[in-house]
């Protein structure tokens, strides 16, 4: 991945591994393409909307037939969702190949500077809809106005970007360029526009013990709790309140351990919620009792990037943050800005080290529908792509001997491991990441072993008081309490049993029965069982 940065006088305000790019340039393909016809028009020797370049049928995806498509048309499909079959296929491209024509990045960036803005709304990828279906643009930014506009400049894998913005009212421009999936430069220019990827946001921490805990999804559900008074049904809240639910597995976050849990809901302020009749599950929570009750168990790490943390919008959102540091609580994965939410928790005990990176994945309701990710000055959550792929790199290079835990939330609820889940876990591991502890789906999922790295995709949920749907779903009704010895880089896996319709919400720690039958679904040859005061474990060696 390279960058440049660049002011409204087209001088270089920062560049990143872009040294070869600058001395050498390129062959902008696409750039070359839209620089040829739009100068046509500039120079009046076509009709910037009446003159038809195609006589018959375009498709630019299976999706995107077109019929005489005008030149501002066929400019601006072509930059958003023309297909790399199709550009191929382009006379002028062939060309320009066979050529080997290279301009340098100042030629391109010239030419963008001086275009008129009505020239410039060509470059404003949108959403196309065709009947009820949806067609996303290359890029969201335009969409939420983090750009002005932005530019395709390549059709290789490796791509090349061309953004336009302002900071502090005037023009500034970014290129940005990489093998890039998922849409990554959609969180890494919002990013890249106020930061470096440099910029490691680092907070350390000298643990008193070796030990660090782990759990998944946590929230005593207050919402659920509205939902069954309604029906007259009594639950643990109601019954016995916030303590109930911790009881039986309390003895798990010892005091002087260093415990962390997914913290999945908010603390609205108002019970009116911009997503309603929008989103399925909208989670409040009541600030004061949860964050009592969370100290009162030793929890020291919130994680807030999760499908939850914006349930009733921003100012919910950053009185969430407010609250849990004012209670000197650590959040993770979110803040008031997108710097603040990709930061990374450094752990130290005895000179060895451990650092935690969380984050929520990529997926388009998030992104565009619901605002949930920090963009650039944006509170929101972090992204599990992007700008948090490039630091972890980077901060393997700059420590080869720490260890890297990526916290990571995703998947479908009650279901098996998704497809996505295991790319961008390959993905997590291949940039520099040592294991995986995911959760969301409600349910324990597989542990894969890859690169000699354990991916644990799901450990479920903790205290989690929903009803539930494992009977409905086919699906585990258990989760694990994970601990990590730094020293000794040893992983342990407590399973509990979380299946709240049987015991009144308070999770548990499993049986021997229950144990055996997890037994034969973890039949990983280097898997190792044992039993503690706490309970049977699944012992892992990082």
């Amino acid at each position: 991945m390279f960058y440049i940065k660049f002011d409204s006088d087209l001088n270089i305000l920062r560049e990143y591994n872009a040294k070869a790019i600058l001395e050498h340039g390129c062959c902008f393909e696409l750039s070359y393409i839209f620089e040829q016809e739009l100068l046509e028009v500039i120079q009046k020797r076509k009709k910037y909307t009446d003159e038809i370049l195609f006589s018959r049928p375009v498709c630019f995806k299976d999706e995107l037939t077109f019929e005489k498509l005008n030149l501002n048309q066929y400019l601006y499909l072509i930059n958003n969702f023309a297909s790399r079959k199709l550009i191929q296929n382009l006379a002028q491209l062939e060309l320009l190949r066979l050529n080997g024509e290279k301009k340098s990045i100042h030629e391109v960036l010239k030419f963008y500077h001086e275009l008129a803005p009505e020239y410039l709304k060509l470059f404003n990828p949108d959403i196309v809809s065709l009947g009820e279906k949806k067609i996303y643009p290359f890029s969201y930014l335009c969409i939420n106005h983090m750009v002005e506009f932005i530019v395709k400049l390549t059709v290789d894998d490796e791509k090349i970007l061309l953004a336009g913005y302002r900071e502090q009212g005037r023009k500034r421009y970014m290129v940005v360029g990489g093998d890039f999936i998922d849409r990554e430069y959609d969180t890494l220019i919002p990013y890249l526009i106020k930061n470096d990827i440099e910029n490691l946001n680092i907070e350390s921490i000298q643990l008193k013990k070796p030990d660090i805990n782990l759990m998944g999804d946590t929230y005593f559900g207050e919402k659920y709790t509205e939902r069954r008074k309604k029906r007259n049904v009594e639950d643990a809240l109601t019954k016995y309140g916030y303590s109930y639910s911790f009881l039986d597995i309390a003895p798990f976050f010892r005091k002087d351990d260093f415990n962390i849990v997914n913290f999945e809901a908010v603390f609205n302020i108002r019970d009116f919620s911009p997503l309603d009749g929008r989103k399925d599950f909208i989670l409040g929570a009541h600030s004061g009792e949860t964050r009592k009750e969370l100290k009162n168990n030793h929890i020291d790490v919130v994680c807030l990037a999760n499908n939850h943390a914006l349930d009733y919008g921003e100012n919910s959102f950053i009185s969430t943050l407010h609250d849990f540091m004012e209670d000197d609580f650590v959040v993770l994965g979110g803040g008031y800005d997108q710097y603040q939410a990709n930061k990374i928790l450094e752990l130290e005990y005895r000179g060895k080290k451990i650092a935690i990176f969380n984050g929520y994945w990529n997926k388009v309701n998030a992104y565009i529908d619901y605002d949930f990710y920090a963009l650039n000055e944006r509170a929101g959550i972090n992204i599990l792509n992007g700008v948090m792929l490039y630091q972890i790199k980077l901060y393997k290079k700059l420590n080869p001997d720490h260890t890297i835990l990526c916290f990571c939330h995703w998947g479908i609820d009650f279901k098996s491991v998704h497809p996505y889940q295991e790319r961008v876990a390959k993905r997590l591991l291949q940039v520099g990441a040592d294991v995986i502890v995911g959760h969301g789906p409600h349910t324990i999922q597989k542990i894969e072993k890859y690169q000699e790295k354990f991916i644990i995709y799901s450990v479920g949920n903790g205290i989690f008081n929903s009803n539930g749907e494992y009977e409905k779903q086919k699906a585990l009704p258990y989760g694990f309490l994970t601990r990590i010895n730094i020293l000794n880089k040893e992983l342990q896996l407590y399973p509990i049993f979380t299946n709240n319709l049987k015991t009144f919400w308070k999770p548990r720690f499993v049986t021997e029965d229950e144990f055996i039958q997890l037994k034969t679904i973890y039949k990983e040859d280097s898997f190792i069982t044992d039993k503690d005061e706490l309970g049977f474990f699944f012992k892992l060696q990082l």
